[in-house]
C-alpha cells in the first residue's frame, strides 16, 4: 500500500468515485488497490471462499464478491474493518464478512481457495500499518505470503503485490521457497519512478 493517493491510472471495473469519501485513519484507495482488484477480477472466476487480506477500505473485497461465493475481508485495524463494512454494506447482494485479526491468525488451515492482498509494501520504519512493509518493504508481504500458504487449499491462488522499490526478485524466490508456483505477473505503473509487480501464485 502507498502512503499517497493518485487516481490517474485505474485498470479495474471500479471507479475512484465509489470510494471518494475516505474514512479517517484508513488507507485511501489508490492505483495500487485498483490494480490488484483488476488482476483479481481478471483471473478469478468461480472461487468458493476468498479472502481480502489487509482489506483497508474494501476495494479488493468488492471485486472478489463478483467472482467468489463468499468473501472474508480482514484487517489488523479496527478502523479499517469498520470503514470497509460501512461502505460495502450498502452494496446490494454483497456476500462479504468482516474480521479484525492480525494476518490470518483467526483462520484454520486450508480455509480459502483464493487470497488476495495489497499489503503494506513501502520500505519504511515508521510502524504505520497502512503502508509500512518493513526495512526492505517485503517483510510484511512475505509474512502475508507465508500465512496464506497455510490458509490456502491445495492449488489455491495467492494474488499479492510488491513495489519495484523493493527487492522483487528476492520476494519471488521466497514465494517459490514457500512452495508456490508463479503462474502470472502483472506490472502496474503507479508513478514516474515506481511500478507494482502483482504476483499470481499457486500453492503446490
Amino acid at each position: 500500500m502507498r502512503s499517497t493517493s493518485s487516481n490517474s491510472w485505474v485498470s479495474s471495473p471500479h471507479s475512484v468515485k465509489d470510494y471518494d469519501d475516505p474514512c479517517s485513519n484508513v488507507y485511501t484507495p489508490s492505483e495500487d488497490s485498483f490494480s490488484v482488484a483488476g488482476v483479481a477480477d481478471g483471473v478469478i472466476w468461480d472461487a468458493n471462499m476468498a479472502c481480502d487480506l489487509g482489506c483497508g477500505a474494501g476495494v479488493i473485497a468488492y471485486a472478489l464478491a463478483r467472482r467468489a461465493g463468499f468473501v472474508v475481508a480482514t484487517d489488523i485495524s479496527e478502523a479499517a474493518v469498520r470503514c470497509a463494512k460501512s461502505r460495502l454494506a450498502r452494496r446490494e447482494g454483497a456476500n462479504i464478512d468482516f474480521v479484525q485479526t492480525e494476518g490470518l491468525s483467526a483462520f484454520r488451515g486450508e480455509s480459502f481457495d483464493v487470497i488476495v492482498s495489497n499489503p503494506p509494501y513501502l520500505d519504511s520504519r515508521d510502524g504505520d500499518v497502512r503502508w509500512d512493509g518493513g526495512i526492505m518493504g517485503i517483510e510484511v508481504p512475505l509474512k502475508f505470503a507465508g500465512e496464506s500458504f497455510k490458509a490456502l487449499e491445495e492449488k489455491g491462488l495467492l494474488i499479492i503485490a510488491v513495489s519495484s522499490l523493493s527487492p522483487v526478485k528476492l520476494f519471488e524466490e521466497c514465494l517459490k521457497a514457500y512452495g508456490y508456483l508463479i503462474v502470472y505477473r502483472a506490472i502496474a505503473h503507479i508513478g514516474l519512478m515506481e511500478a507494482l509487480t502483482i504476483f499470481v501464485a499457486k500453492k503446490l
